[in-house]
């Protein structure tokens, strides 16, 4: 991880390594992870800036703040990470409570394709794709397949077909994120409980399960989740002739829902 390896002083004792925060966080330890990053990004290290904006973004070990989180995101654009400008798309849209990305968050997600980012340029294939603009979404799918997005290859001969019957896939969390992410869905965290509830509904790093899908969302609308409170009446809209679940609309409104957050990669580099 090159530079990465820091070890420091604090109040006279050695302070953990970055090496140490990015295995704190792959082993969804994201309290202890969040500490060290913050640490460190106080301390001008700009891999540390970016993760701690993550982290406030995503609500990971801290109270989610997307004020600060974009002022972290902020300044990791400013000094090069291609990756903050993704962040900063994801994080417009949130905060517009939509399902679609905002021309303001598109930019941002332009910004970041154009400096190299493959996650971006392949969440720009997709957005397309479902819009059902097909010549942007197969364009945008071969410039992330250069940039070497292996999520992009898998979805090239659904994008390249044109066909809408498919789930666009992006890259799976690991068992130790998904296990982090349904311990905090239990302890109330209505994020986690939504993006646990699209990875069943799209089957992303999970089998698809609408009937789970369908429960975490209505645990994360509980919670307090806009987004789960908007799609519900959706999802629930149409039901099977014998008033359960509608398979077919459920797969259909899969396209409706944005992708899962794409977990932080444990050795970040600039664009």
């Amino acid at each position: 991880m090159g530079g990465l390896t820091l070890v420091t002083q604090q109040g006279g004792e050695r302070f953990e390594s970055l090496d140490k925060a990015y295995t704190d966080y792959t082993r969804g330890n994201y309290a202890k992870s969040y500490e060290i990053f913050d640490y460190y990004a106080k301390n001008n290290n700009l891999h540390a800036v970016l993760a701690t904006g993550y982290f406030l973004f995503m609500g990971y070990g801290v109270e989610q703040d997307y004020v600060k989180a974009k002022s972290y995101l902020d300044r990791a654009g400013k000094s090069g990470f291609a990756r903050a400008f993704y962040l900063l798309g994801l994080l417009e849209k949130n905060k517009a409570k939509t399902q679609q990305f905002s021309l303001v968050a598109e930019r941002l997600l332009n910004k970041a394709a154009d400096m190299g980012d493959p996650v971006a340029t392949n969440a720009l294939a997709n957005q397309y794709y479902q819009r059902g603009d097909l010549n942007k979404a197969i364009s945008w799918n071969e410039k992330a397949i250069q940039l070497g997005s292996r999520a992009a290859k898998r979805n090239q001969q659904v994008i390249s077909s044109g066909s809408n019957t498919k789930v666009i896939s992006v890259p799976s969390a690991n068992n130790d994120a998904l296990a982090q992410l349904r311990k905090s869905s239990a302890e109330g965290n209505a994020q986690a409980s939504y993006e646990l509830a699209t990875r069943y509904h799209k089957g992303v790093g999970v089998n698809v399960n609408f009937g789970e899908a369908i429960r975490l969302y209505r645990v994360a609308a509980g919670q307090g989740s806009d987004a789960a409170r908007k799609i519900l009446p959706v999802l629930l809209s149409k039901q099977s002739s014998t008033g359960g679940i509608n398979s077919m609309w459920m797969q259909q409104t899969s396209n409706m829902i944005a992708m899962p957050p794409v977990i932080l990669a444990d050795k970040e580099n600039k664009g």
